[in-house]
């Protein structure tokens, strides 16, 4: 950095070390009590080739003084045109007045909406004459208002003059190779234990190399053009996409792909699918519709996957045809049997797109929504047979009282779940009707008494609109 001062400061006074004893003492030191705002030393007075650099002086003498300056209003030679600055004021950066949201006799825990504190410190830095790489730096107020900060961290200004070339290069040669922000952040550390960087600029940088690697299109549409891009891949790969409307061009909205190894499983074992949707687990926040194959030793493979933009009927449609494609690209027999769960946009799509094939409702989907539904009850019914509530913790009770008790918890839900599945499984594995009226007359008296409103759950939601997709007769 090109920078000219006149003369270099002197070291911070020794007054501000009055207050500290110098008698030993094994408890832990404390600072004294605060006297009030102590005035820290403004940069000095220099000239710089321009105002940037004088920014990055001013901060670099700030940093060690526990403040920081950042960037403010400016005249200019051209008004409006940002390249003709002549003359830019520095200020606190934290010079705003304090915004707190709620009054100071009326506040429980410190207020954590502001750190402004009103300082009036200002500088600037005017350019000499026009086209000239001379800019003189000077202070307009000198005073601050508040005590120096703790840490250098604290200040976006002072971690900015860290984030340079080599620190971006090794971020993202760690992303490359597959090495985690956490890493990164304890390599830099080491390296400098004084650096200032925040484990949030590491995550920052990272996400400006993705942006810059996916070069204005999002996620899922990179991933398409590297599909394309893939020496071969028309081998290795079968894909179908369609843009947002259908424009040419436009957004993706839909992407199937299929490998072609599970492509060969399939050709062998093509009669049953299995469609399941994951909820935006991906880095792509899609929904993904995996295509699942079986095989005749009851063992499951992955037939395709599909990215689709919402669970909406017009989006399951273009899932199944889809899978119709695949199968009439490679004269597959078109599967007899299809297992979901009870989406009921996605059976509409199915029965449209392959009419009067057979469905199941997929048992373990259907198992997962009793759960979720009879927790609440189990539990109110341990806390019965407990009398006492297990989340209203006595004052004397220990932690592993606690753990105790939430184990207990556990283990009579685990319990009372096991039971309530082993008769509901045996009441589905009827042979005929007349055995499966047997079977829910049954269950329905051992249970409505316990759970009367699970047990109208399945009547109403599963029994009479899905009883034929799940009973195994």
């Amino acid at each position: 950095m090109n920078s000219r001062l006149t003369e270099s400061q002197s070291a911070s006074d020794h007054s501000d070390f009055e207050g500290f004893s110098d008698d030993f003492d094994d408890t832990e030191p404390s600072l004294p009590p605060s006297t009030g705002p102590k005035p820290l030393e403004p940069p000095p007075y220099g000239e710089y080739i321009s105002w940037k650099e004088a920014l990055t002086a001013a901060n670099r003498w700030a940093e060690p003084r526990g403040y920081a300056m950042t960037g403010d209003r400016a005249k200019y030679r051209v008004q409006g045109d940002p390249t003709t600055i002549r003359k830019k004021w520095l200020i606190y950066d934290r010079h705003s007045k304090p915004n707190f949201t709620v009054d100071s006799d009326k506040r429980i825990r410190q207020d954590r909406d502001s750190v402004k504190t009103d300082c009036k410190i200002e500088a600037t830095v005017t350019q000499v004459e026009k086209d000239s790489d001379v800019w003189l730096f000077e202070v307009i107020h000198a005073d601050h208002n508040h005590a120096s900060s703790l840490s250098a961290s604290a200040h976006v200004q002072i971690r900015e003059q860290y984030k340079d070339k080599t620190f971006k290069q090794r971020v993202s040669d760690d992303k490359r190779v597959g090495i985690s922000a956490k890493q990164t952040y304890a390599a830099l550390k080491l390296a400098n234990p004084n650096n200032p960087i925040t484990m949030r600029d590491v995550y920052n940088e990272r996400q400006k190399v993705r942006r810059s690697e996916l070069r204005g299109k999002t996620p899922i549409s990179a991933l398409l053009k590297a599909l394309i891009e893939k020496q071969g891949y028309e081998d290795e790969f079968f894909t179908l996409y369609q843009s947002e409307g259908g424009i040419e061009g436009g957004p993706l909205s839909h992407l199937f792909i299929a490998h072609d190894k599970h492509i060969d499983l399939l050709m062998e074992n093509s009669e049953v699918l299995i469609t399941d949707s994951t909820y935006k687990t991906n880095i792509f926040q899609m929904p993904l519709v995996n295509v699942i194959g079986m095989t005749d030793t009851n063992r499951n493979f992955f037939a395709g996957s599909i990215f689709i933009p919402g669970e909406r009927y017009e989006d399951y449609i273009l899932v199944f045809f889809a899978i119709r494609k695949l199968y009439n690209v490679y004269e597959l027999r078109y599967p007899s049997t299809f297992v979901t769960d009870a989406c009921p946009a996605e059976i509409a799509a199915m029965e449209r797109v392959f009419p009067g094939v057979n469905h199941i409702l997929c048992i373990w989907h259907i198992n997962c929504n009793i759960l979720a539904k009879l927790k609440s009850l189990i539990k109110t019914q341990f806390n019965r047979e407990n009398d006492k509530d297990v989340d209203d913790e006595a004052d004397s009770q220990t932690i592993s009282q606690t753990q105790t008790k939430t184990e207990k918890l556990a283990e009579y839900l685990n319990a009372k779940w096991k039971e309530f599945k082993r008769h509901w499984m045996t009441t589905i594995e009827a042979h005929s009707e007349e055995m499966w009226n047997t079977n829910w007359k049954q269950f329905r008296a051992k249970f409505e008494s316990q759970y009367p409103t699970i047990i109208d759950y399945m009547q109403a939601e599963l029994i009479d609109q899905y009883k034929e997709k799940i009973v195994r007769y």
